[in-house]
């Protein structure tokens, strides 16, 4: 197993909780392209179907959100289907 360090909080230093949630439906907002224009979504309907994974760091002293980033599965998938190129020389 590899010994990985901790990661401190942005703030204060204390170490941070990894925290990890899973979705599979999002609502569009009801301003979904502009502020202060509320509007249907008409091309999604009333709920997006799509699985995504919500990583945080979470300080428990400062109780705050240290970073946050999302995956989308789907994503990973297509990077794992592109065949790799070999590497030649120019001219062979």
């Amino acid at each position: 197993m590899e010994n990985r360090k901790m990661v401190p909080c942005n703030k204060c230093g204390h170490k941070t909780v990894l925290a990890i949630g899973y979705l599979s439906e999002l609502s569009p907002d009801q301003e979904p392209y502009q502020s202060d224009v509320v509007e249907p979504c008409d091309s999604v309907g009333e709920t997006i179907y799509e699985e995504v994974s919500v990583g945080i760091h979470y300080c428990e002293q400062c109780q705050k959100i240290s970073d946050i980033w999302i995956e989308s599965p789907q994503i990973n998938e297509e990077l794992e289907e592109t065949e790799p190129q070999p590497i030649t020389k120019e001219g062979t």
